[in-house]
């Protein structure tokens, strides 16, 4: 007789083939990972290199490198060509970069043909956006468009510029479609969509839902809100019923009558759905380049925040708030166009130095000196200060701020009047320091500032824990320099400190002698470092055997006496 096959056998096989089935699949999906993080990376390196070639006024080269990326994503990453924020980004970017052409370089044939494809673009971009409308997922971002990064902590994407995905690049292409003077039906019926979506968005908190898990915060961009769109849907629709003509709207979009001052939120997040401040991304961006002012000198315009203005693309410098703006200013600018390509060398440098401040942090740090400065100099506590730096201060340099209202710029102040306005600010007793800077403090915050000009609220702690006097310079390091200074007690400390525009080094380059070096400054808390104050004089005497002794032995590299030395102040 034939034996039954065993039914445990045939478990234990199914079960075999569902596990094989099963790590195939994970093997897939791993690979499937890979493969899009790796050609996401491609694809955003190839759209950040067209980038620097348009801010180059390399714009040809731009479109070509940024059709290559669209090809990429076309043949490489999923759900691309299915209305892709990826996709519409990058469309736009094109479209951006057409627009250079048309409008410096193209002529004739060329230009027609430029043109077409640059409204073709957008046309693009516009559809992308108008169906993820209509179906609803304009504020709902797929797996494959924005996911977690391997560190777990942060969101990723193949776009350059994750905060633009969505809402603010719709807006953007909107922005493009209804330029121009050429309202019609079509114009009408994108703005009434536009702002539609904007109010419902809006009352709904403004969130971005992500497929990979998570929220996060949305943010309408510079010049996006309800009444800005509703204004131009105005326009348009008086334009169709033949109160004003084509002429005249354009007339109007040439005062800049949109342009708004909205700041622009940079939208993160974390995987448990915790919105971040988004503010956090665009205080960064200004600690490192700064704000800029348009270089028109007819124009009073900063930048709401940082690299929102574009700069002149020979020296890569000099800034202009519009396009008409820097066509103004060309017959100035192009004398002085080689040496401000040299500022931007030197910022370059700058921003990669350890031992000094990025270039917007020494721009925020030298804003709050000049206006405390400005303001100390016409305190009743400076005036009432009986020492040699206040009479000094009050005959030689208040005179230069005397006719200045507070807020005005000081900028007439030289390195000299800043020195003696330190001293004299220094001489002060302490009480009447810290309370001549609440009163600073109170009164400058009645102001409007842009963002990325400092808390002006550091004035105080420079004001409480700044120190004054005699330092031994002793040590140059990668991180800074090392500043010995005995107190009132006798006590000695060291101050591992940084330049604010360049370092303490190179500050004292021409000082031919041997460490260490005896100079008169003050070191100040900044952040979490601690800044020498920029100017730096000989010490004329008041140099104790004690600090002397100490300094010789830390220079040859013995600390006996147990010198700490601070890398952070209070």
């Amino acid at each position: 007789s034939s034996k039954m096959p065993s039914n445990k056998k045939k478990s234990s096989a199914a079960k075999k083939q569902q596990k094989q089935a099963r790590v195939q699949r994970q093997e897939a999906a791993q690979t499937a990972s890979h493969n899009l993080h790796a050609y996401s990376d491609q694809f955003r390196d190839i759209l950040l290199k067209a980038r620097k070639e348009y801010a180059k006024g390399r714009s040809y080269d731009a479109v070509e490198m940024q059709k290559e990326a669209i090809q990429l994503g076309e043949e490489n990453l999923p759900r691309f060509n299915e209305n892709s924020f990826v996709k519409a980004h990058a469309l736009i970017d094109m479209g951006l970069a057409l627009s250079a052409i048309a409008t410096d370089f193209a002529s004739g044939d060329e230009w027609k043909q430029t043109v077409e494809e640059m409204n073709d673009t957008f046309q693009q971009a516009l559809d992308i956006f108008e169906a993820r409308r209509l179906n609803g997922t304009l504020t709902k971002f797929r797996k494959v468009e924005i996911w977690m990064d391997a560190s777990g902590m942060n969101y990723s994407s193949p776009a350059p510029h994750t905060e633009r995905l969505g809402p603010i690049d719709y807006f953007t292409v909107i922005k493009f479609h209804v330029a121009g003077g050429n309202p019609s039906p079509d114009t009408v019926r994108i703005l009434q969509g536009c702002i539609h979506f904007l109010e419902n968005w809006q009352a709904k908190g403004m969130t971005l839902q992500l497929e990979c898990g998570g929220v996060l915060q949305g943010e309408t961009g510079v010049g996006n809100g309800v009444d800005t769109w509703t204004a131009a849907l105005h326009d348009h629709q008086q334009v169709l019923a033949g109160v004003i003509t084509r002429d005249e709207l354009m007339s109007k979009e040439d005062k800049e009558k949109y342009k708004t001052n909205h700041k622009e939120k940079r939208h993160t997040g974390t995987r448990g759905g915790k919105m971040k401040s988004s503010h956090k991304k665009l205080d960064k961006d200004a600690s490192k380049v700064g704000l800029k002012f348009c270089a028109n000198l007819d124009c009073k315009m900063i930048e709401p925040y940082a690299n929102n203005f574009s700069t002149c693309a020979r020296c890569c410098y000099t800034a202009y708030c519009s396009r008409n703006c820097q066509k103004v200013d060309w017959k100035r600018h192009k004398k002085e166009c080689k040496e401000k390509a040299k500022l931007a060398k030197e910022e370059e440098i700058q921003n990669k130095s350890l031992n000094c401040l990025l270039i917007g942090e020494s721009q925020q740090v030298l804003n709050v000196v000049k206006y405390w400065h400005h303001f100390a100099l016409k305190s009743e506590e400076l005036q009432n200060t009986v020492t040699e730096d206040s009479s000094r201060v009050q005959f030689l340099v208040r005179p230069k701020v005397d006719d200045l209202e507070f807020g005005e710029d000081p900028g007439n102040l030289t390195m000299q009047d800043i020195a003696l306005t330190w001293n004299a600010i220094w001489s002060m007793e302490l009480d009447e320091r810290k309370k001549m800077t609440r009163r600073f403090v109170k009164e400058i915050n009645k102001f409007s500032w842009p963002r990325g000009i400092p808390d002006f609220s550091v004035a105080r702690s420079w004001a409480s824990h700044g120190v004054h006097g005699v330092f031994a310079l002793v040590k140059h390091t990668p991180k800074g320099s090392v500043l010995l200074h005995e107190d009132d007690e006798g006590k000695i400390k060291g101050y591992l400190s940084v330049g604010i525009t360049q370092s303490v080094q190179s500050l004292l380059v021409s000082v031919r002698q041997p460490l260490p070096i005896f100079i008169n400054t003050s070191v100040i808390p900044f952040k979490k470092i601690i800044l020498c104050q920029g100017t730096i004089m000989p010490a004329m005497g008041g140099v104790s055997s004690k600090l002397n002794s100490v300094a010789a032995s830390f220079v040859q590299g013995s600390n006996e006496s147990g010198v700490e030395v601070l890398e952070v102040m209070p």
